[in-house]
């Protein structure tokens, strides 16, 4: 392995006071966003390596919202919060009450119209954001918690990862989760 090919670490700043848990990146690498055991979420400015923005109160995992990458997804109890990383209220908040567990997981589709939950019970569920309810049924995918969930990037098919040690990939349509 030459010296182009090793891993680096360019920057890393100490500012979540426990562990923490995820990051994602926007899609043209200006923004990251991370989470912690802390119960923060921060939005960082990755050419200058600093929070800009910090949250207070949501933790697990968080996700890119959009295209636009202003919006992002954390949680808070059996609620999820989208963010306008412009303003510091959230800006809509979804009671996942309709999961028989606390979600664990959350991913956005391509076009920000579907939300996708996964719980710490194996379940996932989608939510339509347009008419703002839960789009079919919930789905038992898995027997543990729901790690990650990723939308194709042509749509039709989500992806989820979990404890129990399996990788699904299920389909849905305009009536929620199919086989």
């Amino acid at each position: 392995m030459d010296g182009d090919d090793t891993i680096k670490c360019l920057a890393q700043p100490i500012e979540h006071s426990d562990i923490a848990l995820t990051i994602d990146v926007n899609a043209d690498r200006t923004k990251a966003v991370s989470s912690g055991i802390d119960g923060r979420v921060k939005i960082w400015d990755v050419e200058d390596f600093i929070s800009v923005h910090t949250y207070k109160g949501q933790r697990l995992n968080v996700r890119r919202a959009n295209p636009n990458e202003d919006v992002y997804r954390p949680f808070q109890d059996s609620r999820l919060m989208l963010w306008d990383t412009r303003n510091v209220k959230p800006a809509c908040i979804i009671d996942s009450s309709f999961l028989p567990h606390k979600p664990s997981s959350v991913a956005g589709d391509s076009t920000g119209n579907l939300v996708a939950f996964g719980s710490d019970s194996g379940h996932v569920a989608l939510w339509d954001m347009a008419s703002k309810s839960l789009k079919g049924e919930v789905a038992t995918v898995h027997s543990r918690n729901v790690n990650r969930l990723t939308f194709s990037p042509h749509g039709s098919h989500l992806a989820s990862a979990s404890e129990d040690c399996t990788v699904c990939i299920s389909g849905y349509s305009s009536a929620g989760i199919t086989d």
